[in-house]
C-alpha cells in the first residue's frame, strides 16, 4: 500500500514513521489537528479511486484499518504532547482504544460511525480523562466521524449488565491502538461478559431479531442492513456464535452446523452486501442503508455493472440485491433454529407430544388452537417429491413449515416428472392453506423447479411505482390472500369464493400463480401469460374449456381494476366492450377474485374500501349487461331506472310535489348511479336547503357532499383540497336551481384537519376568490376529448405528468365556460395521472369545442 500524503511516494511503514515524528515537532494543539486533518482529507478525496480499483471488494475492511492508522495517529500525537521528551513506553499508559460495531468487526463503511470505546485504569499520575477529552476533540476537528464511550476497565461488565445494546457492541471489540497490557486485561472482561447470563442475552437478541423481521418486510426498496436478509442478520449470526461457541469466524463451523457449499453461498452473497452498501454511501455522499429505485443506476455503475443497457442494469442490480439478502435471510434463519433448539433456548416440546406429533419420513407436526406447523428431523436428508406431496395430502389443511422443512426442500430435487406427482400436486392446490407450500418452496429457492414458467419472475423487481414487492413474492401474497377469503371481512366476495366448484378453484388458484408468470419477458406479460399458461395447464390435467378459459383470464388480469378506475363504469359503450372480452358471466367471477388477490397484494392497504365499491359496482353493472347486450341510449336507461324508483317503497313514501320534482330531474346519470334509497334522502334534504349545506364523512377515505343554491366556487374548493387526492367526482343538477356535489378522496383526513377543512368548503361560495394551486403543465397532446361518448355527455381524458392544482385548473375552466361536469374519476399510475370527466352538452358545450380544449391546455410552449 503506498500514500500520496505529505510526504510525497513512500511505503506505509516509511510515511507513518515520518509523519509521527512531524506532529511531535509541531509547536500547538492547532498545528497538529491542521496536520491530521490534511491528512484524513487526502485519504477522503482517494476513496472512490480506491473503491474503483477493484470494485470495492475487501474495501470495507480496508476502511477500517485506514481508520485504525489515523485514529492512532491522534492518540500518538496527544500522548507525544502530553509527555514530550519524557514519553514512556505506551504500554506503561493505562489506555486503550478499541473499535466496537461494524468498526469492530472490520466492516466499516464509508460514512459509517467510527465506534470507540477508551478503556482507561485508574492510576496516580496520570491525567488520563482529560487526555481522552483533548484526543476526541483533535479527532472530531480532523473530521473523523468518532462516536465514542468512556469506561474504566472495572465497571465494563457492570455496565454491559445495564443495556443488551452496550453488551453486544462490546462482544465485537478490537484493538486499535494503546496498552496492550490493559487490552489484555480488557479482553478478559469481555470474556467475563460473553459468559454472563447467556441465555438472557440469546433470547433477547431472538426476539429483537423477530421484531425487525416483522418491522422490514421484503420491498423493492429493501434495506440491506437492518431488512431480512441484510447485514444485521449475519451480525446477528456472528453474536450467537462467539457467545455460545467463542467462535469470532463462522467458518470455523462447516462441517457443525452447515457445510462448505451453504456457508460458501452465504459469505458470498453477505460480500456483495457489503461492496453495495459502500457504493451506495460513495453515491449517496452520505449515510444510507436503503436502496432507493433513484439510486440503482449510479450504484449499478459504481460496482461495474453498466452495459449499453442501463435498465438492464438496474434490474439486474435489484434482482442481485433481493437473491442475496434471500439467501442470507434463510441460511441465518436455518442456522440460528437449529442453534437455539440445541442449546434449549426455544420452547421445548415434551416427549408425549413429540410422540403424537410423529409423522413417517422424520417429519412432526405439531398443532395448537391457533396453527399448525411441521418440523422436520435430519434436515440434512432429501425429499422426494412425490411422497411429500403425500404426506401433505394426508393432512386437513397445509400447515406452516419450519426452517428444517425449507432446507431439506433446498437439498431436494422437486421436478414434477411422473403423472402422479401432478396429481397430487394438483390435490394439493385444492387443499386450505395451500400457499403455506409454495411460501416453503419459495423460501428455499424451489419454486421454478416445481413449476418451471415461474422460474424466471425469481426475486424479479418491479420499477412501475406500483408494485411495494418483486413479482414472485407478490404472486404469493396473492395467493394468501385469496386463501384468506374464508375468514376474511369481505362478505360478498368470500361468498362467491366459497361457492365455486372444484375445477373453478382449481383454475382460480392456477391463475393467481400464472398471472403475473409472462413478466420479465421483452413481450407484454399478458400475452406471455397466456401463452405460458395454456401450455402448462396441461399437465394438472385441467380441461380444454378451462385451459382456454384461464388463457384468456391471463391475458385480462388488468382489465377489471384498469376499467374500474380509469372509465365511466356506468357507460353501455364501456360495459359492452368489457363484457364482450369476457365472453361469460361465469369469467367475470374469477376475474373478479383475481382482481381483489392480484390488487390486495400489491402493497398493504392497497385494496381498500373505495377500490372495492368500485369492481363491485362494476361487476354488478357488467352482470346485468351479460343479461342484455344491446346497447340502450341515456334516455331509455334514464326511464328505465325511473320507472324502478317509482315502484321503489322509498320513493311513494315521498310528498307527492318532491315526486314531481324528481321526476323533472334531467341527468340520466342521477337516476342510473344513485339507489331510489340515495335518491329519496338526497331529495328530501334538498328540499330544505336556502343557501348550502355539506357533510364531510372520514370513515374509511374522505368524502365530501355538498348541496347548495347558491354559486359553489369549485376551483377554489379543488384547489384548496389539492392537499388530498381525488378519487372522483360526481356533480348532478337536481330541482329548484339545486346542485349536487359528492367527492372522494384516496385517503383519510387528520382529525386536526376536519375543522379546517369545513372552514375551507364554507369559503368556496365566495365566487371573488381564487384558487392558489400552484398552474400545471398540460400539452394539447396529452388530452384526448370524445364528444360524441353518449347522448348526453361528452368526454375528457388526461394523461399528462402528475402535478398539483390539476383538477382545480380544469376545474376552473369549466366553470369559466358555463359547463358543468357530470363525473370525474381521477387516478395516477408511475408518476402521471389518468384523469377523466364526463360534461354535460348544454349550450356552452355546443358553441366552444375547440376553445375548451385550447383552455384546458396550459404551458404548453409548442
Amino acid at each position: 500500500m503506498y500514500s500520496f500524503g505529505y510526504f510525497g511516494y513512500l511505503k506505509e511503514g516509511q510515511m507513518q514513521e515520518l509523519f509521527e515524528e512531524s506532529l511531535t515537532d509541531l509547536e500547538d494543539e492547532l498545528a497538529v489537528s491542521k496536520a491530521i486533518k490534511g491528512e484524513v482529507r487526502h485519504y477522503m478525496e482517494g476513496l472512490e479511486e480506491k473503491f474503483d480499483q477493484n470494485l470495492g471488494r475487501h474495501f470495507s475492511y480496508r476502511h477500517a484499518r485506514e481508520m485504525d492508522r489515523l485514529v492512532a495517529f491522534v492518540y500518538k500525537a496527544v500522548i507525544r504532547r502530553y509527555f514530550k521528551e519524557y514519553l514512556p513506553p505506551l504500554n506503561h499508559v493505562p489506555l486503550v482504544f478499541i473499535a466496537l460495531g461494524s468498526y469492530g468487526r472490520e466492516q466499516l463503511s464509508v460514512h459509517s460511525d467510527i465506534d470507540l470505546m477508551i478503556v482507561y485504569k485508574e492510576v496516580g499520575g496520570y491525567n488520563l480523562l482529560e487526555m481522552i477529552e483533548k484526543m476526541i476533540h483533535i479527532g472530531w476537528d480532523c473530521g473523523l466521524k468518532i462516536s465514542h464511550r468512556v469506561h474504566e476497565v472495572g465497571e465494563l461488565l457492570e455496565v454491559s449488565r445495564s443495556d443488551i445494546t452496550i453488551k453486544t457492541s462490546f462482544l465485537e471489540a478490537r484493538f486499535i491502538c494503546g496498552s496492550k497490557i490493559l487490552y489484555m486485561e480488557t479482553e478478559a472482561r469481555i470474556e467475563q461478559i460473553r459468559k454472563d447470563n447467556k441465555e438472557g442475552f440469546l433470547r433477547e437478541k431472538y426476539l429483537e431479531y423477530l421484531e425487525r423481521h416483522k418491522k422490514f418486510e421484503a420491498s423493492m426498496e429493501p434495506n440491506i442492513k437492518e431488512g431480512r436478509g441484510g447485514i444485521r442478520d449475519a451480525n446477528m449470526l456472528f453474536w450467537v456464535l462467539y457467545v455460545l461457541y467463542n467462535v469470532k469466524n463462522p467458518k470455523e463451523m462447516e462441517g457443525q452446523l452447515y457445510d462448505e457449499e451453504r456457508y460458501r453461498d452465504f459469505r458470498s452473497s453477505l460480500e456483495f452486501l457489503f461492496r453495495l452498501r459502500d457504493a451506495m454511501h460513495l453515491v449517496n455522499q452520505k449515510k444510507n442503508d436503503t436502496l432507493n429505485l433513484e439510486l440503482l443506476p449510479f450504484v449499478a455503475k459504481k460496482l461495474g455493472m453498466e452495459s449499453q443497457d442501463s435498465s438492464k442494469d438496474q434490474f439486474g442490480l435489484a434482482k442481485k440485491t433481493l437473491l442475496c439478502m434471500h439467501e442470507i435471510e434463510h441460511f441465518c434463519a436455518y442456522v440460528l433454529r437449529q442453534i437455539y433448539r440445541r442449546h434449549g433456548l426455544l420452547p421445548a416440546y415434551s416427549w408425549r407430544e413429540r410422540k403424537e406429533a410423529r409423522q413417517e419420513g422424520g417429519l412432526f407436526l405439531f398443532k395448537s388452537s391457533s396453527s399448525e406447523r411441521l418440523y422436520a428431523r435430519g434436515a440434512l436428508k432429501r425429499f422426494r417429491i412425490g411422497e411429500f406431496l403425500g404426506k401433505l395430502l394426508e393432512l386437513e389443511t397445509i400447515p406452516e413449515m419450519s426452517e428444517g422443512v425449507v432446507e431439506r426442500l433446498h437439498r431436494s430435487k422437486l421436478t414434477l416428472s411422473s403423472k402422479k406427482e401432478r396429481e397430487r400436486f394438483k390435490e394439493l392446490l385444492l387443499k386450505p392453506q395451500s400457499h403455506r407450500f409454495f411460501r416453503a418452496l419459495y423460501e428455499a429457492g424451489k419454486l421454478g423447479e416445481v413449476l418451471p414458467p415461474l422460474a424466471k419472475i425469481r426475486h424479479l423487481p418491479q420499477f412501475d411505482g406500483y408494485h411495494a414487492y418483486p413479482v414472485d413474492l407478490h404472486t404469493l401474497k396473492a395467493l394468501e390472500i385469496l386463501e384468506a377469503l374464508e375468514r376474511d371481512s369481505h362478505p360478498f366476495l368470500s361468498e362467491l369464493y366459497g361457492s365455486l366448484d372444484q375445477e373453478s378453484l382449481l383454475l382460480l388458484k392456477l391463475l393467481v400463480l400464472f398471472h403475473d408468470a409472462g413478466k420479465g419477458r421483452s413481450r407484454d406479460h399478458h400475452l406471455v401469460g397466456e401463452t405460458l399458461f395454456k401450455s402448462w395447464s396441461k399437465r394438472f390435467l385441467l380441461s380444454e374449456e378451462s385451459r382456454e378459459r384461464g388463457g384468456l383470464l391471463v391475458r385480462f388480469h388488468t382489465l377489471m381494476s384498469s376499467v374500474a378506475q380509469k372509465q365511466d363504469i356506468y357507460s353501455e359503450e364501456v360495459l359492452l366492450e368489457f363484457v364482450s372480452r369476457l365472453k361469460e358471466p361465469e369469467n367475470l367471477d374469477l376475474l373478479l377474485l383475481l382482481t381483489y388477490a392480484d390488487v390486495s397484494a400489491v402493497s398493504p392497504g392497497r385494496f381498500n374500501k373505495f377500490i372495492e365499491k368500485l369492481l363491485l359496482e362494476l361487476y354488478k353493472n357488467a352482470k346485468a349487461t351479460f343479461e342484455k347486450r344491446e346497447l340502450l341510449g341515456d334516455a331509455t336507461r334514464k326511464l328505465k331506472r325511473l320507472d324502478l324508483l317509482e315502484r321503489s317503497a322509498e320513493f311513494l313514501a315521498l310528498p307527492s310535489p318532491l315526486r314531481q320534482k324528481i321526476r323533472q330531474i334531467a341527468s340520466p346519470l342521477f337516476f342510473i348511479k344513485l339507489t331510489p334509497a340515495q335518491i329519496a334522502e338526497l331529495s328530501k334534504k334538498a328540499l330544505g336547503v336556502e343557501d348550502f349545506c355539506f357533510e364531510v364523512e372520514n370513515q374509511d377515505f374522505l368524502s365530501v357532499s355538498i348541496l347548495r343554491r347558491q354559486e359553489l366556487n369549485l376551483g377554489y374548493l379543488l384547489g384548496k383540497l389539492s392537499i388530498f387526492n381525488v378519487a372522483s367526482m360526481e356533480i348532478f343538477k337536481m330541482f329548484d336551481g339545486i346542485k349536487y356535489f359528492h367527492i372522494e378522496f384516496l385517503e383519510k383526513a387528520e382529525e386536526d384537519e376536519m375543522e379546517r377543512l369545513r372552514e375551507i368548503i364554507s369559503e368556496s361560495f365566495d365566487m371573488t376568490r381564487h384558487p392558489k394551486a400552484p398552474k400545471p403543465t398540460i400539452l394539447k397532446k396529452d388530452i384526448i376529448f370524445e364528444p360524441n361518448h353518449s347522448e348526453s355527455y361528452a368526454e375528457i381524458r388526461l394523461n399528462t405528468k402528475n402535478q398539483k392544482g390539476i383538477l382545480a385548473h380544469v376545474a376552473s375552466v369549466f366553470d369559466a365556460f358555463g359547463i358543468d361536469i357530470a363525473s370525474a374519476k381521477i387516478m395516477t399510475i408511475k408518476e402521471r395521472t389518468r384523469d377523466w370527466f364526463l360534461i354535460e352538452k348544454n349550450e356552452a358545450f355546443f358553441g366552444h369545442q375547440g376553445e375548451l380544449v385550447k383552455a384546458i391546455a396550459i404551458n404548453d410552449k409548442k
